[in-house]
């Protein structure tokens, strides 16, 4: 059984949307250090919070079937079940991420100490409420359509631009290179698990509220570092 066409013409949609091919990813490869460090600390504050939305829509979603993708999607977050079951917290994804802020020179104290933009706090609350205080369908639209779906089209430019920047081993940037393939695969399940809601109309406008709001609070997270960095 293929995908549900409201599905397929939604993520058509959301490919083309202003946040998944924002100016401000093309200019990555042209920053220069203090700038890279903005982007780096300011992002961090969103991968860090990440693990812990997702354990808010495992939580936000009563329907068993459902639960398992995100289930899955909090366990990769967290490192793996290999990981996981070592209490090693070495391959979390914040933990990825500051192997990348590390070779920047940001000390990992100072780098929890980041204070947020407007932007970016804005960009986080938007997340907490669609992941834990929305109506279920319109949760799980952020999470696959709003989010997964697009992450990896949006991560393209910034690692592209990263590795142009000649200053980062492939092992810095595997957070970034990571989310390519995994986000798909999480991607494809969210949206087998949708697909039998699809056919109400009212279904369908919950999923694509939810992936919309997501993805315009990504704008503005995109928006804010641009006019922070590039001004």
């Amino acid at each position: 059984m293929g995908e549900h066409s409201f599905l397929k013409k939604l993520r058509e949609e959301l490919q083309g949307h202003i946040a998944v091919h924002h100016p401000f990813l093309n200019q990555i490869e042209n920053l220069n250090e203090k700038q890279l460090k903005i982007f780096a600390s300011q992002f961090y504050l969103y991968v860090r919070m990440f693990p812990r939305l997702m354990g808010a829509v495992v939580y936000n979603i009563p329907d068993e079937t459902a639960r398992l993708p995100l289930i899955l999607n909090l366990i990769n977050e967290c490192g793996g079940l290999e990981y996981m079951e070592k209490l090693d917290n070495s391959h979390t994804h914040p933990a990825l991420f500051r192997r990348f802020t590390r070779t920047l020179g940001i000390i990992d104290k100072e780098l929890e100490k980041t204070k947020p933009l407007p932007s970016t706090q804005y960009f986080i609350k938007t997340y907490e409420k669609l992941y834990l205080k929305s109506p279920p369908l319109k949760t799980i639209g952020a999470v696959g359509p709003g989010t997964e779906c697009v992450v990896p089209v949006m991560y393209i430019p910034i690692l592209e631009g990263l590795r142009k920047q000649n200053k980062f081993s492939e092992n810095d940037l595997y957070f970034f290179n990571l989310h390519l393939p995994v986000d798909e695969e999480h991607c494809e399940m969210i949206c087998k698990v949708l697909a039998p809601y699809m056919d109400k109309p009212e279904n369908q406008k919950l999923v694509r509220q939810g992936a919309l709001e997501a993805l315009e609070a990504r704008k503005r997270f995109w928006d804010g570092l641009s006019k922070k960095i590039l001004k």
